[in-house]
Order: C-alpha cells, then sequence, then structure tokens
C-alpha cells in the first residue's frame, strides 16, 4: 500500500529540481553580464586616460620640435580623441639639466588635456614641460 502512496513522489522531485537548477543558471546568467559590463566600462575609463595622455604628448612634442609655444589648433585638438589648454608658467627658464654641460633656457608650460569618452565620462591629465629654445646644435632647433 505504501507503494501506491509514494507514485507521485518523483515527479514532483524531479520538478523541484528543475526549478532550482533554473534559478541558479539565471543567478550565475546575471552575475557574468554585470561582470561584462563592469569590464567594458574599465576599458572605457582606460581608453580615455590614454586619448588624454596622448593629448599632452602631442602638443609638448609640437612645442619641443618648434620652439614655441603657439600650437596650432590641429595639432591642439585632434578629431575629437583630446582637447588640450596650454599657459605658458615661466617664459624665461633657465635649468641645468643633468648629464648637459651646459645651461638650457626655454618655458615651462602647463598642458591640460581631456578626453570624453563613450560614456561621457571626461579623463583629464596635467602635465609640466619644460621647452628648450636655446643652445641650439643639441637635438631641439627646428628642421
Amino acid at each position: 500500500m505504501k507503494i501506491k502512496e509514494n507514485k507521485g513522489i518523483a515527479l514532483i522531485t524531479v520538478m523541484v529540481l528543475l526549478v532550482i537548477m533554473t534559478i541558479l543558471g539565471l543567478a550565475v546568467l546575471n552575475l557574468s553580464t554585470i561582470q561584462i559590463r563592469g569590464g567594458n566600462a574599465v576599458r572605457k575609463a582606460v581608453e580615455s586616460s590614454i586619448s588624454a595622455g596622448s593629448g599632452i604628448f602631442a602638443v609638448s612634442g609640437w612645442m619641443v620640435k618648434n620652439r614655441s609655444a603657439g600650437v596650432p589648433k590641429e595639432i591642439k585638438i585632434k578629431s575629437g580623441e583630446y582637447e588640450t589648454y596650454i599657459s605658458v608658467l615661466d617664459p624665461n627658464a633657465v635649468l641645468k639639466l643633468r648629464g648637459y654641460s651646459t645651461k638650457w633656457r626655454g618655458m615651462v608650460v602647463r598642458v591640460n588635456s581631456s578626453s570624453p569618452n563613450q560614456a561621457n565620462e571626461i579623463a583629464r591629465i596635467e602635465g609640466i614641460v619644460f621647452v628648450p629654445v636655446a643652445p641650439v646644435g643639441y637635438g631641439n632647433e627646428p628642421r
């Protein structure tokens, strides 16, 4: 008689296990989706910071090569990747650089660079650059 009373228990057990496994599977799927979104946000923030840094390198490289703080607009803003602002802090700086036997004259310039990412967050980087103007003959003269 006990066999007839327990006849549907296997079906109920399988159904309960199926519901539990479905809930666990959905939870794992949800967690992996959240981690993928978080990873994309970090990647976008890093790309934005690298782009802002490239603005400082582009502008300071142009200033050193041309010995001038008059950077053209196309160098300051490159196709929406970065935007830089320049302010000359000391136009008559004199530095004795380590490893060189002569004093260098130049200007100390603050370069602020910013770059937006796709999430409209902006990475900002600031750099202080010494732009040598004299002496010539050390690889800093314009070509």
